[in-house]
């Protein structure tokens, strides 16, 4: 497990400066808040065909709904002391749903659809364990408020952020996320979701492991953009993300001569690592900190489908590319997509050497393409190629391999 090649990005940010924001005055005198009383919504509850994950948040609860393998990040709002009320997101979607609570045993109810889960059972602790020791506690201090869906562009992940937040600039593998940050305003946060995949020797290891191994490099990169941190020796956090566990942690830094708070939570699902890294003004954290949560908690892995649309537009088309060469001569890059899968690649040379000569060549190779997500996968016998498409409107407008970009013709 590794943090992002390109970690931060004050230079992605230009002249956006992180100031420090008055914090407000506590009255010393004020009682304590009294401590919460057992929340009954706060349980994975079971059933034949679905199970529903919990937790409170900062007004009201938020969790996933699983359907098999299905996950549909939740949102409801108890109405009464067994009767909640909420919605669950499937793509672009929202559907409603009640519950009504009896004990141990929920009735879920949406679109008339019925269903009846139960508590899962809490294994006993045992008294004489040390305490901490039985139980991971769940990710706390989320936002659930109002929210929106943010998309990596080639489908690898969904996750959900506070309404008004959205994705700034998606590089390599970093996704940096404007958290409400209007013009002419002042940046008190830097907030970015990081993914990649693991290496063969790190997959089904501990968490915690992987997350100390990568804690240094993800420390000196935080410091070669301008964000000097305190490390110590201290583990992570250990945290359930609704159904999946994951870490946290948070050290002290400044940026610019500013105090901030640094938090990451990071997990781990099938072969690829997520993790969100937020990097907060002194006094600010109330502000931002549970959107970082909510990306975190509401992360949702997918496998990129195949982009048949793109596909379909690839199809009975030519895109080229021509460079000049020394000596006046030129070279043309061509690929011919064809109906079928096939594509054509073609390589075409001329110029001329000492005394006038003209010269020429070509060279054709034949192979397979396929898009997946906004990458073009071309298989040929000399190897594979690995490009992404330009969409123009509702075609493929141009590919790029690399640097080099190759018009529609």
């Amino acid at each position: 497990m590794r943090p992002a090649s390109s970690v931060i990005l004050l230079s992605v940010l230009g002249a956006a400066q992180l100031t420090p924001a008055p914090l407000a005055a506590q009255n010393p005198l004020a009682r304590k808040a009294p401590a919460p009383t057992a929340d009954p919504w706060s349980r994975l509850f079971r059933g034949e065909e679905l199970s529903l994950q919990l937790q409170a948040g900062e007004s009201g609860h938020v969790g996933t709904l699983r359907q098999g393998e299905a996950a549909f990040p939740v949102t409801a709002r108890a109405t009464s002391a067994t009767r909640l009320a909420g919605t669950f997101r499937v793509g672009d979607e929202q559907f409603g749903f009640t519950c009504e609570l009896d004990g141990d045993t929920l009735t879920l109810v949406s679109d008339g659809a019925s269903y009846t889960l139960r508590a899962a059972p809490v294994a006993p602790r045992n008294p004489l364990a040390k305490a901490g020791k039985a139980v991971v506690p769940d990710l706390a201090d989320v936002h659930t408020g109002p929210a929106v869906t943010l998309r990596h562009p080639d489908g690898i992940f969904t996750t959900e952020a506070p309404k008004g937040w959205s994705v700034a600039r998606t590089q390599d593998d970093v996704m940096l996320i404007n958290p409400g940050l209007q013009e002419g305003g002042t940046l008190d946060a830097i907030v970015l979701v990081t993914w990649g995949e693991l290496d063969e020797e790190d997959r089904g290891q501990d968490l915690t492991r992987l997350f100390r191994s990568s804690e240094a490099e993800l420390l000196k990169g935080l410091t070669d953009q301008g964000i000097a941190v305190r490390g110590d020796d201290s583990p992570p956090r250990k945290v359930a993300v609704g159904d999946r566990a994951g870490v946290e942690k948070s050290w002290a830094g400044t940026a610019s001569g500013t105090k901030v708070k640094v938090w990451t939570g990071a997990l781990v699902e099938r072969e690829y690592y997520l993790a969100v890294i937020a990097i907060v003004v002194d006094g600010k954290e109330r502000d931002f900190l549970p959107g970082a949560r909510r990306l975190f908690r509401s992360l949702q892995p997918k496998a990129p489908e195949r982009n048949r649309a793109a596909e379909a537009s690839l199809a009975g088309a030519t895109f080229a590319s021509g460079n000049q060469a020394g000596g006046g001569g030129a070279f043309h890059t061509i690929y011919e997509f064809g109906a079928d899968g096939a594509v054509k690649k073609q390589m075409l040379m001329s110029g001329s050497v000492g005394g006038g000569i003209d010269v020429g060549g070509d060279s054709e190779e034949h192979g397979r393409y396929r898009v997946v997500g906004q990458v073009l996968y071309v298989q040929l016998r000399s190897g594979q190629q690995v490009g992404r498409i330009e969409v123009d409107g509702d075609r493929v407008g141009a590919i790029r391999f690399g640097e080099a970009r190759y018009a529609r013709r």
